[in-house]
């Protein structure tokens, strides 16, 4: 199967413009914002947290050749995290 981008498989493909311009308009939707707003709230919360160190903790892709390793580093001063893939 072959794995080309959507975009190089268009007929006529946009310009960087036009790619631009259709992204910021689609984050300005109603529905985007919202979405945005709502997912933005749970960031670093206890269940975000704890939801991170438990998929950490699972490490599928040592049973699984299709899924992915993640590692859960906190930040020195407690203020967040990053996943490491």
């Amino acid at each position: 199967m072959n794995n080309v981008p959507f975009l190089q498989s268009m007929d006529r493909r946009p310009s960087l413009d036009e790619l631009t311009e259709y992204y910021a308009n689609a984050m300005s939707m109603w529905a985007t914002q919202v979405f945005c707003r709502v997912a933005g709230k749970n960031k670093f919360t206890k269940k975000d947290i704890d939801g991170m160190k438990k998929t950490a903790a699972l490490m599928a892709a040592d049973r699984n050749p299709y899924s992915w390793n993640m590692d859960y580093l906190p930040y020195e001063d407690n203020s967040g995290y990053k996943k490491k893939l």
